[in-house]
């Protein structure tokens, strides 16, 4: 069962994740007007080796449930917008017309078939 805390009260705990000189000595929660705070507390010296203690209490920031979601352009169908959406090619540009195309053309005849003598090739090389 976890540990309730009480109104008013809160329990600091020696700072195992301490990276830097600047990060708490201790931290730890507790309860302010039926909300759950953070405390944190540095250690602090003066120069005749009395010590203090300096705190801080701040409430817990909201964080996200996950990374963000992708926000496509409002202008854009995609997926998340309409599930039945299918991606479409993008339109192509008309082609130019073909001149060869135009009605009543006919193509030219085949060429006549070359003289089967014009074919002998007689050079050595």
């Amino acid at each position: 069962m976890p540990y309730e805390h009480k109104e008013g009260r809160f329990s600091l705990f020696p700072n195992r994740k301490k990276k830097n000189e600047k990060d708490p000595d201790y931290t730890g929660k507790g309860m302010v007007d039926g909300e759950i705070c953070y405390f944190s507390a540095w250690v602090n010296q003066k120069e005749d080796n009395e010590q203090w203690l300096s705190c801080s209490i701040s409430k817990p920031k909201d964080k996200p449930q996950g990374p963000p979601a992708y926000r496509p352009p409002a202008l854009a169908p995609n997926r998340v917008q309409n599930p039945q959406y299918v991606p479409q090619p993008p339109p192509q540009p008309p082609r130019p017309a073909n001149p060869f195309l135009k009605a009543g053309f006919k193509p030219p005849p085949p060429a006549a078939p070359a003289h089967p003598a014009a074919q002998i090739d007689d050079v050595p090389f």
